[in-house]
């Protein structure tokens, strides 16, 4: 069923795993960045690097780390970013994997899972222009035939905050990354600055664009690899990678975590703000809260897209009761809609890699 298809995120059993607090050490700094080594790793966490390899391999073999992620800013590299949600009729086995298999699949989707709530299915996916965008609406409720019934669409104008481990999670571990020496995890770079819609579009050329393409495959490669795979020297690759990620085209190398399997639950929460006179307060809310994880702002029915995580329904309410009483003015309405099961999450899927390497 779908619990097969390739690039499933959550697993569908949620049997919590056992993690001591060097364990969850590496994964809280691994999810600042992966590309951190297990020299580094092992001095922050206080074991031999030998040690912190061994341990990111049981943690991979447990299922917890899927694979890395190369984040990038779909507004500098000249895309428009959406969201989609679907309502459905009720499918038959056959009709749901039929569908969740073609999302899957889709060369542009991003990100597609099974919500509880007004909707059935979430889509982040994006697009060339808005042409291309329309056309993969019509594509999407084609292959919905009769079931389906409606969709939300929501533009996405800034990809604000983009964290695949709650920070919360990070702060109960006492880890803390201060690398500011330029080494080839380039920590000393990212920043995760708030991609924006209106963020000037980056040319990349020829090389720019095999060394994302590279990335993309494997963005914890080491350099020397790059530099023998593009032909090109060490310190050139490092300096191509150091200049896309000053000028926002790359964002973040994140492990992909199943984190259903160390206790989170994760809430979509959708905004409908009044007058936003205090917008840069609430962003820098978003910014600051340990217990969101992923934020955009968007252009549509709703103002703001959050993705929240609690361990139980009642820390999701008391994360919820503070983000109204701190803003009472500016929330008009929410929505909540359940992640029961991410199907499919990256960056750069098919239809991008193809576009960066050709």
């Amino acid at each position: 069923m779908t619990k097969d298809l390739p690039g499933a995120v959550l697993d569908e059993n949620d049997i919590k795993i056992k993690l001591d607090s060097k364990d969850r050490k590496i994964i809280s700094a691994l999810s600042v960045n992966a590309r951190l080594s297990p020299t580094y790793l092992g001095k922050v966490v206080g074991l031999s690097k030998d040690s912190v390899r061994y341990r990111i391999k049981k943690i991979k073999e447990l299922g917890l780390i899927q694979r890395n992620e190369l984040i990038i800013n779909p507004y500098a590299v000249g895309l428009k970013f959406y969201s989609v949600f679907l309502r459905l009729k009720n499918l038959n086995s056959k009709e749901e994997l039929d569908l969740i298999t073609f999302l899957v699949n889709h060369p542009f989707i991003l990100w597609c899972g099974l919500v509880g709530g007004e909707w059935d299915i979430g889509i982040n996916l994006v697009s060339k222009d808005l042409t291309h965008f329309q056309s993969m609406l019509k594509e999407i409720k084609d292959r919905c035939g009769n079931n389906f019934i409606d969709l939300l669409s929501l533009e996405n104008l800034t990809l604000t905050k983009y964290d695949n481990l709650l920070p919360k999670y990070r702060l109960d571990s006492g880890i803390t990354i201060n690398l500011t020496k330029s080494d080839t995890s380039f920590q000393a770079y990212l920043k995760r600055p708030i991609a924006r819609y209106d963020d000037i579009i980056f040319k990349p050329d020829k090389t720019d664009l095999l060394i994302i393409g590279m990335l993309a495959f494997n963005p914890i490669v080491s350099i020397a690899d790059l530099s023998k795979k593009i032909k090109i020297s060490f310190d050139t690759v490092k300096s191509r990678i150091t200049s896309l990620i000053k000028n926002k085209v790359i964002l973040a190398f994140n492990p992909l975590l199943t984190i259903n399997k160390i206790g989170i639950c994760v809430y979509i929460v959708l905004i409908e703000t009044n007058n936003m006179q205090d917008e840069r307060k609430f962003e820098q809310y978003i910014l600051q809260h340990p217990s969101i994880a992923y934020a955009l702002k968007t252009h549509g029915k709703w103002d703001w897209q959050l993705y929240v995580g609690g361990s139980n329904h009642h820390e999701f309410y008391s994360v919820l009761r503070e983000l109204r009483s701190a803003f009472p003015e500016t929330i008009r309405s929410y929505s909540i809609l359940s992640v029961i099961r991410d199907y499919k999450f990256t960056f750069i899927p098919e239809g991008l890699k193809q576009m960066f390497l050709g």
